[in-house]
C-alpha cells in the first residue's frame, strides 16, 4: 500500500482520508442499518463474508454511479480518465468503423486488381 499525495501537501491528503474514512464508516453503518431491518444478523457469517458482501455492494454502487454519471454529466467523466487511456468508449468505436472501412475498402480494391490479372497469372496469388 502506497499513501501517493500527487505533489499535493500531506495535510491536503489527510484531510480527504479523513472525508473518505467517514464516507466508508457511514456506508458499513449503512449496510449494518439495512441488514438489521432485514433481521439478518452479519456477524454470524463471519468477518470475510462480511467484508466480500461489503465489497461486492460498492462495487455495484460505483457502476452505478458511473453509468449515472456518465449520463447526467458527462465532461465529469471525461476528466476522471487516466491519461494512459486517452479516448471514451465512443471514440474508440469510431475508430475500430473508420479501420473497418479502411479494411472493406483495401478488400474491393485487391479483388478489383485480381480482376483485371491476366488469366493464368491467378494461380500465383492464391495461397
Amino acid at each position: 500500500m502506497t499513501f501517493e499525495t500527487y505533489g499535493l501537501s500531506e495535510e491536503k491528503y489527510l484531510e480527504t482520508f479523513d472525508k473518505k474514512s467517514e464516507f466508508l464508516l457511514q456506508c458499513l453503518n449503512q449496510l449494518s442499518l439495512v441488514a438489521s431491518r432485514h433481521n439478518v444478523n452479519l456477524a454470524s457469517f463471519g468477518e470475510r463474508f462480511f467484508w466480500n458482501l461489503f465489497s461486492e455492494i460498492a462495487y455495484a454502487t460505483d457502476e452505478q454511479m458511473r453509468v449515472t454519471q456518465k449520463e447526467l454529466n458527462p465532461e465529469e467523466v471525461k476528466l476522471r480518465l487516466y491519461d494512459s487511456i486517452g479516448i471514451s468508449r465512443e471514440e474508440m468505436m469510431d475508430e475500430i468503423k473508420s479501420v473497418n472501412a479502411k479494411v472493406e475498402a483495401l478488400v474491393d480494391y485487391v479483388s478489383e486488381l485480381s480482376k483485371s490479372v491476366r488469366p493464368g497469372l491467378t494461380d500465383y496469388l492464391t495461397y
